[in-house]
């Protein structure tokens, strides 16, 4: 269970240093730069839901919080 959290900590992590400097570089978005942004925001999300999947569905599997942990996959695979 530690092996995917680290692994979506760690993905969050490089993807927040990949935007500090992305918007250090820019001074005003194109339309290359919005769509960075969007790619970047979806594969945040992406990897937040599937920190939520692993931490709600291992660690805690109780019968109150499946319905929370369907939305959130159901997110997770539109996305």
């Amino acid at each position: 269970m530690l092996y995917y959290v680290q692994n979506s900590v760690t993905g969050m992590l490089l993807l927040v240093i990949l935007l500090y400097f992305f918007l250090k570089q820019q001074g005003r978005l194109g339309k290359e730069g919005r769509y960075f942004l969007a790619l970047w925001a979806t594969n945040f999300a992406l990897l937040a839901c599937e920190l939520c999947i692993d931490i709600l569905g291992i660690s805690a599997p109780t019968a109150s919080l499946a319905p929370f942990v369907a939305v959130v996959t159901a997110i997770f695979y539109t996305l």
